[in-house]
Formats: C-alpha cells, sequence, structure tokens
C-alpha cells in the first residue's frame, strides 16, 4: 500500500488480494460499533481514541476496498494540474483544456502560465456531467417508450419513475 504525507500530492490506495478478507472484517466490525467510541492500539499497546471525523472516513473507505476499489483521498482546496485534473475524469488533457476555455471548469494561471484547476471545482463539473448523462437516458428512454422501440420491465432496475410518454417533445427523423 502507498501512502504519502505530503500535502500537495495525490496517492492511490489499492488493497493486495491477501488483504481483502481482513478488510472485509474490518468494515462488518466499523458497522457493528457505529456509535462507540474506538481506540487505535499500538503493538506496544499504547493506545488513542479514534476521532470521529477520522472514523467515520474509514466507515466510508472500508467497504469500497472490501471490494477491492483502489482509494485516493485529496483535500478540497487542493489544486490540481491540468493532467492530474484530466486523469479524474478520465478525458484527455486537450479535452480538459477545452472545459477550462470554455469555462465549465474554473482555473487560474500560475506565474510562468501553466493552468490550476481546484479539486472541489473538477469533481463539481463531474457531478453536473453525471446528471446531464442521467437526465439524456431518461429521455432516451421516455423517447423510446413514446415510440414502442423500449418497454420497461420493472425487473430490470433502471427505471423507478413514472415516465410521461405524451409529453416529450422529440421528433424522431
Amino acid at each position: 500500500m502507498v501512502m504519502t504525507l505530503e500535502r500537495d500530492r495525490r496517492e492511490l490506495v489499492a488493497p493486495r488480494e491477501q488483504d481483502v478478507g481482513s478488510i472485509r472484517e474490518l468494515d462488518v466490525f466499523l458497522r457493528e460499533q457505529a456509535h462507540r467510541p474506538v481506540k487505535l492500539v499500538a503493538p506496544d499497546g499504547e493506545q488513542i481514541d479514534i476521532p470521529a471525523p477520522i472514523y467515520e472516513v474509514l466507515r466510508l473507505i472500508a467497504p469500497l476496498m472490501a471490494e477491492g476499489a483502489a482509494i485516493g483521498l485529496a483535500p478540497l482546496y487542493q489544486e490540481l494540474t491540468t493532467q492530474q485534473a484530466a486523469d479524474l475524469l478520465n478525458i484527455s488533457r486537450p479535452s480538459l483544456i477545452k472545459l477550462l476555455d470554455t469555462g465549465d471548469i474554473p482555473h487560474h494561471k500560475m506565474e510562468k502560465g501553466h493552468r490550476r484547476v481546484r479539486f472541489i471545482d473538477v469533481m463539481a463539473y463531474k457531478q453536473r456531467r453525471s446528471a446531464a448523462r442521467h437526465a439524456a437516458f431518461i429521455e432516451m428512454a421516455a423517447i423510446g417508450q413514446k415510440y414502442g422501440a423500449y418497454e420497461p420491465d420493472a425487473d430490470d432496475g433502471l427505471f423507478d419513475i413514472d415516465i410521461d410518454v405524451d409529453d416529450t417533445d422529440t421528433e424522431l427523423k
């Protein structure tokens, strides 16, 4: 596992295959101890209380790591390079630059002209993009229902909403 204490670096922490079982045990333990104080015990027996915010972070990451997910932590105020921001969004750096130039993601330029993007702004864009994709998916499903190309199946788990197929004003060409 990789860890760093430097504030300006972000590292991914991925569970090793041999650790997944003990991470699952930790996940169960943390869920069972949800409202009780928890202590960290060093090999020499020294103990320290785990503060509530740290405990909540452990409760959030344990189930993800138990499924084999890699975890990356970054402070909300952290500034990213354009390559780091592009990697977070899973897009190319040139595509990110277009988003910066159109104002979709706020940024500022450093002394030598390099751009920096705040982590929180990248995550806000990612959330907006996800919401827009979801809305487009719902609209496509509504159009499909309207024209008989898609019949919702209660078992498919895709739709827990009512779509008014007569209210869709998009036409197929």
